[in-house]
């Protein structure tokens, strides 16, 4: 696959889920060098992804190593690139928590154009279509088929919830361990950055933080940007033009955590619930 195709890459995405399938009762794990867990379906996927991708046009998560970085970056900033996370929430996936999907983004010149994500064990999927506007398909049951959920598409659209104390936060893994939250909002952490996208679209949190890594983002970024959901971090910069910088990311050859973002950043639904909930957040 050459370029974006909104229906191919939902059957890529189906694809890969069955591999998941296959493997969740009884995966095998690893530990990586940085302390996180792999399984033989994360490697699976992502080898899958690059056989039909081409290796050299994908930035992921479980081979981005293998590849020379001076080459990567500069098709990374000024090519075109398939980003992918082959699960996103392996220590849920190995743990037989559904809160897990795959995730495929696409970059030009820089900026990530396309993304989609699919939640294999909620059948949920969000994704851009052709156009580059948004849509979403809930069969709401396990693994549906590829013709269901083309089925079900239908144009995405901000949840529109007004922004209280009663609107729930999402807070990143990095944050539980070190951090401290001192509003009254009640507080949730999921361990997955793309669940925690499909909640903000289905209105069930108001705020996300993260402190993700590139592949982990680029699925979801175009789907919630296109619908006017909002972004900054501490610095004032911002997630949303789905721009690929360095002043975002540490895509430096040797960063200490590779492609990840450099500061913690809050997507809302909104302004106003961003705004309100970053002074709240201390590290």
């Amino acid at each position: 696959m050459t370029g974006w195709n909104t229906d191919s890459v939902i059957d890529l995405l189906l694809e890969c889920a069955e591999i998941a399938r296959r493997i969740k009762a009884d995966p095998e794990i690893e530990i990586k060098d940085d302390r996180t867990p792999v399984s033989n379906a994360d490697k699976g996927i992502e080898e899958l992804l690059t056989q039909r991708l081409g290796a050299e046009n994908v930035l992921g998560e479980e081979s981005f190593q293998k590849r020379n970085h001076e080459q990567l970056i500069d098709r990374l900033l000024h090519g075109r690139i398939w980003i992918v996370d082959p699960i996103d929430g392996t220590a849920n996936f190995i743990n037989r928590r559904p809160l897990w999907g795959i995730t495929i983004g696409y970059a030009e010149n820089g900026i990530i154009t396309r993304g989609g994500v699919f939640l294999p064990e909620f059948g949920q999927l969000m994704i851009t279509g052709d156009d580059g506007k948004t849509l979403y398909s809930g069969a709401d049951h396990p693994y549906p088929g590829a013709a269901e959920v083309k089925n079900l598409l239908v144009p995405a659209k901000h949840p529109g919830r007004a922004f209280n104390e009663t609107s729930c936060i999402n807070l990143s893994q990095v944050f539980t361990k070190k951090g401290t939250f001192t509003g009254r909002n009640p507080v949730i952490a999921i361990g997955s950055c793309i669940c925690s996208g499909m909640d903000l679209l289905l209105g069930r949190d108001a705020v996300y933080m993260t402190h993700a890594k590139l592949w982990d983002m680029a699925g979801i970024l175009p789907c919630l940007a296109n619908l006017g959901f909002y972004a900054v971090n501490r610095s004032g910069l911002s997630l949303m033009d789905c721009r690929i910088t360095p002043e975002l990311f540490q895509l430096e050859a040797g960063a200490k955590i590779p492609f990840a973002l450099r500061e913690m950043h809050w997507i809302g639904s909104s302004r106003d619930a961003v705004e309100t909930i970053m002074p709240l957040c201390r590290v």
